[in-house]
């Protein structure tokens, strides 16, 4: 699979973790259809993507989890849609669990009166989008999110934060698809949080995968990855 094909599909708002904020934290744009997924909005997404006159561009939004590099830019990101854009987001969820969550979440911004800023629409009615469940898989305890996008021609693979490299490889195994693009976040330092980047090249033997999460300077020179960064178009 070539560059063009992968960022014809998804775009990169940023590629780094919560120290790396230069690359910007990790999020990405989906294109399904005409509608445009915005996967993640951290503390440097909203800025980037407005500097980017993108900002208005996106349809919907989805979290992998709750986690300040993953989500504190959606309170500027929904005043900006309800009070510039004059709409509502619609927030993706996967279940009612992580649902309440967010709302516990979203009222320590924006108060009790939700429904005047989002519109919290299922996962299950947005056609090509599928979750799974990783609860616990990245932090003891932390409820998070794969997501997959079923864009005809290929199927991309979102990971979001995971520790777990079987999630992954079990997903892929029983996946339908035979064009599938990985992206996959990785860690250079062996610890449960987030996958080793030896076991991601384990995988990436098997499959099309390519890293983020991190920033490349810092990989041993031993690594082997693809990575985000060098082949996917860059929004930040």
């Amino acid at each position: 699979m070539n560059s063009i094909a992968i960022s014809s599909k998804i775009k990169f708002v940023g590629t780094a973790g919560i120290y790396d904020y230069e690359l910007g934290n990790s999020a990405a744009i989906v294109a399904l259809g005409d509608k445009k997924i915005l996967v993640d909005c951290g503390y440097t997404v909203f800025g980037g993507l407005s500097k980017k006159g993108l900002i208005d561009e996106i349809d919907y939004l989805l979290l992998t989890h709750l986690h300040g590099d993953h989500a504190a830019g959606v309170h500027p990101a929904i005043l900006h849609w309800t009070n510039r854009r004059k709409v509502n987001i619609k927030l993706l969820y996967p279940n009612e669990k992580y649902k309440a969550e967010m709302i516990n979440y979203l009222k320590i911004f924006l108060g009790g009166d939700l429904d005047k800023y989002i519109d919290f629409v299922p996962v299950r009615d947005v056609e090509g989008v599928g979750f799974i469940d990783t609860l616990g898989k990245h932090v003891k305890c932390v409820q998070s999110f794969a997501y997959y996008f079923d864009c005809g021609d290929r199927l991309i693979y979102y990971s979001g934060d995971l520790g777990d490299i079987n999630v992954t490889r079990d997903f892929l195994k029983e996946a339908s698809h035979n064009n599938i693009a990985v992206f996959h976040e990785v860690a250079f330092i062996q610890r449960s949080e987030h996958v080793y980047y030896k076991e991601l090249e384990a995988l990436a033997e098997e499959y099309d995968v390519f890293a983020y999460h991190c920033n490349k300077s810092d990989a041993p020179a031993d690594c082997k990855l693809k990575f985000v960064i060098d082949i996917a178009e860059l929004l930040y």
